[in-house]
């Protein structure tokens, strides 16, 4: 008879909590379950960057592209755009879940363009539930002001 074990280390630096039904879900791709596993393991406020998963791994940009069509298409990641007055995309605002959460709306406005050219960020939060607020400025807060990157 075979003996069977996972084997996990006991610290609790660097770790963090995942939860056994997103490990689990036979409708995302292991790829997907990857690249969102490595996603959720950021610092709340962390800033999603396709370029950053480019870099972090072999994959490339249509890799990278396809899975976030896959999380995009399950609920568990919503990309909006952010353009310029002329119509240029400027950024991307990024929400991801560690389950799939078909009713989200964005708060709006997102952000718009500042009279001096710079992102402006504008959050309006109004109405809004009070876990779902602190979650809204804490992405804010933690936003790098400037470099777009």
């Amino acid at each position: 008879m075979a003996e069977r074990f996972i084997n996990r280390s006991k610290g609790e630096d660097n770790y963090f909590v995942l939860s056994r039904k997103l490990a689990q879900d036979s409708k995302l791709t292991w790829e997907a379950r990857g690249v969102l596993m490595y996603l959720l393991s950021k610092p709340p406020g962390w800033i999603v960057r396709k370029q950053d998963l480019i870099n972090q791994s072999k994959s490339g940009s249509s890799v990278i592209e396809r899975i976030f069509k896959e999380l995009v298409s399950l609920h568990y990641m919503y990309r909006k755009r952010v353009r310029n007055s002329k119509g240029h995309i400027v950024d991307w605002v990024t929400y991801i879940f560690d389950s799939p959460e078909p009713d989200f709306i964005f708060p709006e406005p997102i952000c718009q363009l500042s009279d001096v050219g710079k992102l402006a960020h504008i959050v309006n939060i109004e109405n809004t539930e009070r876990k779902e607020r602190e979650r809204i400025r804490t992405h804010w807060a933690l936003r790098p002001k400037g470099n777009l990157n």
